[in-house]
Parts: C-alpha cells; sequence; structure tokens
C-alpha cells in the first residue's frame, strides 16, 4: 500500500517518524493534492487538509485511489459524489476540536466584544484613548447557536458558564438546552453562533432576508464555514449597523482572499467575494482570522493519531 500525506509540516513528520507504517510505502510532501506529482499519483491512500480542495478533476489523476484519510472534521473540499461513483472511502477526524474549537470561538467573541484587538495595537504604538475601548459584557446576553453537534454544544456549555442565556436551534432536541425554532433564535439572539456544516441547502443561510430578521446590532460569530454567509449581505448589514459586529474564523474564497492560494481564472462574482472580504477585514468591529481555531497542540495530536488510526487500523 502506497501512502501520501499532503500538506505537511514539522509537526506531523516528528509525530509520525517512529510509527508503525504495518509495511506500506509512506511518502510526505509539503504540496497540496492539486500539485501532485507522479510520485504520488500511483498512491491508494491520500491524507490531506481542509484548505485544499480535492474535485473530481484532482481526484482523476489518482487512478488507484482507495482511501482519503482527511486531516479535519469537514469534508466540503472534497468532491464526494465523484468519491462514491469510484469506490473511494473518506475518512474523518471526527470530534478531535471539541474543545480547541469552541474555545477559539469565545475567544473571538471575548475580543470583539471587549475591544481587545485595538487596545493591544493601540498600547503597541505608543498611544492610549479609553473611549475607543468600551466594550459589552457576555454576561445577560442571549445567545443563539446554531447548530449542536459536537462543538456546537461545547460552545453553548460555554456560553452558559459566562452567564448568558443560552437558545439553541439544531435538527433533534437537546433537554439541557432553551429550544427554539430558527426563526426565534434570530429575532431573540444578541449574538448568532453558527456551528452548521456547509451544505447545498447551507449555503447563505445568512443573507440578507434573514440577517433583516435579527435584532439591530446583532453579533455574529462563525468558526463553521465561510460558504454560510452571503458576505454582500454582510458587508451592507454591517455598514448600515443592523450587525453590530463580525468574528469569524472562516469566510467564503478565504484561501484566495489571504494568499493561501492564487486567485486565477476567478468570476466577476467570485473577486467581488475577495474584495468585500478585504474591505470588512479593515472594518472596526470586525475580527477575521485564517481558519485557525482548530490548531492547538492538543487538537493537532488528536488529529494526526485519528488519521492514523483511519489509514492503518482498517
Amino acid at each position: 500500500m502506497k501512502v501520501v500525506f499532503f500538506n505537511t509540516d514539522e509537526i506531523l513528520l516528528k509525530y509520525y517518524e517512529n510509527k508503525d507504517f504495518k509495511g506500506a510505502e509512506v511518502i510526505y510532501t509539503e504540496l497540496p493534492p492539486a500539485k501532485a506529482t507522479n510520485e504520488h499519483l500511483d498512491a491508494e491512500v491520500i491524507s490531506v487538509i481542509t484548505h485544499q480542495s480535492l474535485d473530481a478533476e484532482i481526484l482523476s489523476k489518482f487512478p488507484n485511489l482507495k482511501l482519503i484519510a482527511t486531516r479535519s472534521q469537514g469534508v466540503n473540499h472534497i468532491d464526494m459524489d465523484y468519491a462514491a461513483a469510484n469506490n473511494i472511502a473518506v475518512k474523518i477526524c471526527h470530534g478531535y476540536g471539541e474543545f480547541a474549537v469552541p474555545e477559539f470561538a469565545m475567544g473571538i467573541l471575548l475580543a470583539l466584544m471587549r475591544r481587545i484587538i485595538p487596545a493591544h495595537n493601540d498600547m503597541r504604538n505608543g498611544f492610549i484613548n479609553m473611549s475607543k475601548y468600551v466594550g459589552n459584557d457576555i454576561n445577560g446576553k442571549t445567545i443563539g447557536v446554531f447548530g449542536m453537534g459536537t462543538i456546537g454544544a461545547a460552545f453553548a456549555r460555554l456560553a452558559r458558564a459566562f452567564g448568558s442565556r443560552v437558545i439553541v436551534y439544531d435538527l433533534f432536541q437537546h433537554d439541557d438546552f432553551e429550544n427554539v425554532s430558527l426563526e426565534e433564535l434570530y429575532a431573540q439572539s444578541d449574538i448568532v453562533a453558527l456551528n452548521i456544516p456547509a451544505t447545498a441547502e447551507n449555503y447563505h443561510i445568512i443573507n440578507a432576508e434573514t440577517i433583516a430578521k435579527m435584532k439591530r446590532g446583532v453579533i455574529i460569530l462563525n468558526i463553521a464555514r465561510g460558504e454560510l454567509i452571503d458576505v454582500r449581505a454582510l458587508y451592507d448589514a454591517v455598514m448600515s449597523g443592523q450587525v453590530g459586529g463580525v468574528a469569524q474564523d472562516v469566510f467564503e474564497m478565504e484561501d484566495e482572499t489571504i494568499g493561501r492560494s492564487a486567485p486565477n481564472n476567478l468570476s466577476q462574482e467570485q473577486m467581488e467575494v475577495i474584495i468585500l472580504n478585504k474591505k470588512l477585514m479593515k472594518t472596526p468591529r470586525v475580527i477575521f482570522t485564517p481558519h485557525i481555531a482548530f490548531n492547538s497542540v492538543e487538537a493537532n495530536l488528536r488529529i494526526l493519531e485519528m488519521t492514523y488510526e483511519n489509514i492503518f487500523s482498517s
């Protein structure tokens, strides 16, 4: 069996250096799958990260592929229809970020609510303006958690520990929390926290119509997937004050926006998304981070162990 780990780093190499690969040929490369060389294309197993697309065109270059071991929980970067049609199994790292991601979400929410980043930047630049740093408590706010999977539920527990009223909307009932309809969540929440997957049904589920149903000045927190939010509607709502703040670790066209991948052959609509992302990044009361909520030492080790098990314990 030939296994290729794409997008490798020092943490991965160190963790796997003494692992028993059970006779498999293992290749490590810093390259993404899109730039795979002839040395990689006959692999039966590939391991990838969420930032790199595995569309049908790329997957078709691996004629012997039997397993994709993604070092993530989400699979929206993989053409699952192609994988199913070609008998390629896909294994994920379920639950690896159950602490790292909700803790990070609370961290960027606190940074936004309490104006921590502008205060820090001003201190570094040698001046202080106390009136700029007036923030808001999380205690007493109503936080609407949209999606109660492992991460959403952990975030809801953290929010409740801060003294917030936590309301939740999910496909399933959660008896430990106040369950509401989605319409009620939009209408009642001071903070809307997105914790749902990127699916065709959820594409741009936060749009001009749904934002209009929210409280004026609502805070939107997104540590799920960027495709959930229509950035045009979000930008307009931030400019009008309908949305009072945004904290997100993910955003549509994030790789092209931050230069992780080259913006080649993009449509006018895609270019507009990138431009609006960059405008939002420079806007007060907005925090963007580059998809790093998962990136704790502990979560990385869980990812690597789960990936090993997904490949070599089957």
